[in-house]
């Protein structure tokens, strides 16, 4: 649980809440500090919050660096084609006639 959650949670007014109520709100908040949301990878790794977000981000990186890539493969290939074409105007415009 985030750590906004756990202040709302510590703001409730529990004199308003029965004995068993307080109670468990209060056991709540110990299974919360003691038992933070971490896996553990059999030692290699801890798999927590921040190690998804960070996963996460260096994933849309990499892809808005795939896509800027493919985006400069596409123009020069429309500037070769370009050139190739323009190319090839000049060369039947300026070719001698062929007589049969």
């Amino acid at each position: 649980m985030g750590p906004e959650f756990r202040e709302r949670l510590l703001n409730v007014n529990l004199g308003a809440v029965d004995n068993r109520t307080r109670q468990e709100v209060n056991m709540f908040l110990t299974a919360i500090d003691k038992n933070p949301p971490i896996m553990n990878l059999n030692g290699y790794a801890n798999i927590n919050r921040k190690l998804i977000s960070s996963t996460v981000t260096s994933g849309a990186t990499y892809l808005v660096m795939l896509m800027q890539f493919r985006l400069s493969l596409m123009r020069k290939a429309a500037i070769a084609s370009r050139r190739a074409a323009a190319a090839n105007i000049t060369v039947t415009s300026t070719a001698a006639p062929v007589f049969y």
